[in-house]
């Protein structure tokens, strides 16, 4: 089997890549447990900054429908996303493309995301009050998405609305 997620670490850091381009990145039950795991290393490893990105052409266009349907699926992204919001370093989404659905999840649960300026981030489906996206497993811890003025936003929409905090051309994007 090949690894779904890719990873690179340093001394203090590691680059943490969803490595599925066949599928732009959607997460799939195998990805969600690479993912934790990589998590848990890098709590063991005691890193200082773990930045989550995606091989081209996207960032993570969701949930992989063919595996959603599994019964362990929704619980291991849940205890994904949770992860990422207890990691003792900090975290950063690296943007290049679609964020959505799960993927925009993932960028929401990091610290602080840097997108370049045509990235898509939003969660298409049900809205809230405020145009937010909403779904009944969906965690928007920090505050991000809430402040999407719809759906789906590309990142130079929404730049400076605390979805994303700096964008930049793709070239630059992992220089940040």
């Amino acid at each position: 089997m090949v690894d779904a997620v890719k990873v690179e670490w340093s001394d203090l850091t590691a680059v943490v890549t969803l490595d599925r381009p066949a599928k732009r990145n959607a997460v799939d039950l195998q990805t969600l447990i690479e993912l934790r795991q990589i998590q848990k290393d890098a709590e063991q490893r005691r890193i200082r900054a773990l930045v989550l990105t995606g091989a081209p052409p996207a960032f993570c266009a969701g949930a992989d429908l063919a595996g959603v349907r599994e019964e362990d699926f929704h619980s291991q992204l849940n205890e994904v996303l949770r992860g990422f919001t207890k990691l003792s370093c900090v975290t950063l989404a690296s943007i290049d493309g679609p964020a959505l659905g799960a993927g925009a999840q993932l960028a929401a649960v990091c610290d602080l995301r840097v997108a370049t300026p045509d990235s898509i981030v939003g969660v298409p489906g049900k809205t809230g009050p405020c145009g937010e996206s909403l779904d009944d497993r969906a965690i928007y811890s920090r505050d991000v998405l809430a402040r999407c003025a719809s759906n789906v936003a590309r990142s130079k929409d929404v730049y400076g609305k605390r979805v994303v905090r700096h964008w930049c051309s793709a070239s630059h994007r992992a220089a940040w």
